[in-house]
């Protein structure tokens, strides 16, 4: 190509330039209000600040900003240029423009607005009045959900460019996130200033210790911790089924209310007391569970929300709040709510113990009484080393806290298959009682206090001593969730009041931690003494008791028989047969030793097949006896191992008696021990006296 023919680049055309200038001044403009809008800390500063911003982003006369309330658009910012064209408060979805955008989710824009059917009537005939004509809304997202809508207006009619359409939805993202950003930083501000507010309710509600204070002062920190205008608070009655009505924030609505007690089930208020959970009453007069619509009406009360007050499962009463609008919780109102619950339980509690102690100084001074008898069988409890112990402290204390009262502590078997009286006093004995299955016991069963006011129409044990009581008392021994057993309490004619509920209650939870204390250290003191494999007592246990009876036998002047005990050829039986098959042949061995003693002797294991036998009190000729039942006792003994048969077993043994074979504990194992040398030495299966 020639150098004539090559062409050199031109200037840039005017408007493409003119183009891209007016291009860079709206970016900049976009990069700017971004920057202001992360810096604005005001809620309301940053909607206004998205309105202005549109409206430069794009030269544009006026703009509004509507978020979205439910299935409708709510204005929230706006030009004063725009206050006519968007004079309604509120626009449905799919009704005028910004319903449409918020029906669809796109951007709408419109050349002229007079021209458009579907704009708003009174808005158009604002737009004509103005002069406004151009049009274009964008949606507002958050989470892939559209939450507002931002509309734009110019005097003139104009047709919105792509990439100015594209434009205001890059800034309506922004204006998006700023939004977002502002609702958490306003939420978790509310939640903070929520639980501030919620701690201060708790003090105020827990400052005295007076009911009709308590109740006063819940009812009144509720209102104020949920903006609802009126509060109650009644209080349940679960035996009776029924609440009184012992609270109302304003006083003024008291009068004219139709009934202060409600049954369970009755009205909104019965229904959360029978079924335990909360219920919300978006409008009063369609739920037909309502009681005293009339009442609700003629104070403008059209809501509801009542929600069960509960300590440690028992219903203490029923809290409602009444409103003139539906009450929309979020999770955080739950939360916080629940937590304000729960201390109004707390401070219920407290101040129905503590207006039960106060009620006479008679009870204040039984009370002490019994907290005494507590600490003084508490510390009891923990220095017992045996059940047999602690159930005589049982059946001692337990017999003071109710004098007039049979009763009995049951406490489960090994097995538990068998529930065995273990401490009875006054008139609960009687051999049928005394023992039976724990399906036979509704507490057991349930795993909670069993209460019986009246014999003849209550749900009655089967364990029950005859003639039965009048009425009666079953609480579980639970220790770590288990159950150990129950306290029964009878009673020949009073009834079971709450104060006598709570005694009994807490009697039977030291009786469970102490039972159960006491099994704990049964088992680590067995696992200490036993062997774990045969059951038998172990080498340690061997040495302490046999020097205890040498010294009971020295002073008394009686004999005491030592046996040494040896399985033949177990090595040669333990490789032919396997270790599993070892571990089965000492086991059944250990067995016929305990089946075959008397209750004062003491089998041990000695170390690996090696066994000894303590007889107190044992002649040489009864040792010598009872040793040789044992030897053809082992003779009889057939092992079956994964269903096969490994033969038969014969045993060697030593005696040895005291004082005639030794005076001291080593010097009589010593002597049964060459006993059994000479027997193994003798040929095997034989009993052999030491010489």
């Amino acid at each position: 190509m020639s150098a004539r023919m090559a062409k050199t680049p031109g200037p840039r055309p005017r408007k493409r330039q003119k183009t891209d200038d007016h291009e860079r001044r709206r970016l900049e403009v976009l990069s700017d209000v971004t920057r202001r809008l992360a810096a604005v800390q005001d809620s309301q500063q940053t909607l206004e600040q998205i309105v202005a911003a549109a409206t430069a982003l794009l030269g544009a006369e006026a703009a509004g900003l509507r978020l979205r309330d439910g299935d409708d658009l709510v204005i929230k910012a706006r030009t004063e240029s725009a206050a006519e064209l968007m004079a309604r408060v509120r626009v449905h979805i799919g009704e005028s423009l910004s319903g449409q955008v918020l029906a669809t989710g796109q951007p709408l824009a419109v050349e002229d607005l007079v021209e458009d059917t579907r704009y708003d009537a009174g808005h158009k005939r604002a737009a004509l009045e103005r002069g406004f004509h151009g049009f274009v809304a964008v949606p507002l997202r958050a989470h892939d959900r559209v939450i507002g809508v931002l509309n734009v207006y110019t005097k003139r009619r104009r047709r919105f460019l792509p990439d100015e359409i594209a434009l205001l939805m890059t800034f309506a993202d922004q204006a998006s996130l700023a939004i977002e950003k502002d609702r958490m930083l306003q939420e978790a501000r509310g939640h903070a200033t929520r639980l501030k507010g919620l701690a201060r309710l708790n003090q105020a509600i827990s400052s005295s210790l007076d009911i009709g204070d308590v109740l006063s002062a819940i009812a009144g920190a509720a209102g104020e911790l949920t903006g609802a205008p009126t509060v109650a608070f009644w209080v349940a009655d679960e035996a009776r089924r029924q609440l009184e009505l012992r609270a109302l924030s304003d006083d003024r609505l008291a009068a004219d209310l139709p009934t202060r007690i409600l049954r369970f089930e009755q009205g909104i208020v019965g229904w959360v007391a029978a079924h335990g959970r909360a219920l919300d009453v978006p409008d009063v007069a369609s739920e037909p569970r309502v009681y005293a619509v009339e009442w609700h009406r003629a104070h403008g009360l059209s809501s509801a929300y009542a929600m069960p007050i509960v300590f440690h499962s028992s219903l203490l009463g029923v809290l409602v709040l009444y409103g003139a609008a539906p009450f929309y919780l979020t999770d955080d109102d739950r939360e916080v709510l629940d937590a304000f619950v729960t201390q109004a339980g707390v401070a219920i509690r407290n101040a129905r113990l503590y207006d039960d102690v106060r009620v006479s100084e008679e009870r204040l001074a039984q009370r002490s009484r019994e907290l005494d008898l507590l600490n003084r069988m508490g510390e009891l409890l923990q220095a017992c080393v045996t059940e047999d112990e602690a159930y005589s402290v049982v059946g001692r204390f337990v017999s003071q806290f109710f004098p007039d009262d049979p009763g009995a502590v049951f406490v489960m078997s090994a097995s538990r298959n068998m529930v065995e009286a273990r401490a009875m006093w006054g008139e609960a004995s009687s051999p049928a009682s005394s023992v039976f299955k724990p399906e036979e016991c509704w507490a057991l069963r349930r795993g909670r206090l069993h209460l019986v006011e009246s014999a003849a129409q209550g749900l009655l044990c089967s364990h029950l001593p005859q003639p039965a009581p009048a009425s009666y008392l079953c609480i579980p021994l639970i220790a770590q969730g288990d159950s150990l057993g129950v306290l029964y309490l009878g009673a020949r004619a009073h009834a079971w009041p709450d104060a006598r509920q709570r005694l009994a209650a807490t009697v039977a939870d030291q009786l469970g931690l102490a039972v159960a204390n006491l099994k704990l250290r049964e088992t680590l003191r067995n696992q200490s003494i036993r062997d774990p494999l045969t059951g038998l007592f172990n080498r340690r246990y061997l040495e302490e008791t046999l020097e205890r009876e040498l010294r009971r036998a020295d002073r008394g002047q009686g004999g005491l028989g030592v046996v040494m005990i040896d399985l033949d050829r177990f090595k040669q039986f333990n490789d032919t047969h396997g270790h599993d098959a070892g571990d089965l042949l000492l086991r059944e061995f250990g067995r016929i030793l305990q089946s075959a003693i008397r209750s004062g002797d003491v089998a041990c294991r000695y170390g690996g097949e090696e066994f000894v036998l303590i007889m107190p009190g044992a002649s040489l000729d009864a040792t010598r006896n009872r040793a040789e039942q044992i030897r053809e006792s082992v003779k009889q003994l057939f092992v079956s191992h994964r269903g096969q048969s490994v033969g038969s077993l014969t045993m060697s043994a030593g005696v040895a008696v005291f004082p005639q074979h030794g005076s001291t504990a080593d010097v009589l194992v010593q002597a049964a021990d060459a006993a059994l040398y000479r027997a193994k030495a003798d040929g095997r299966d034989r009993v052999v006296v030491s010489l």
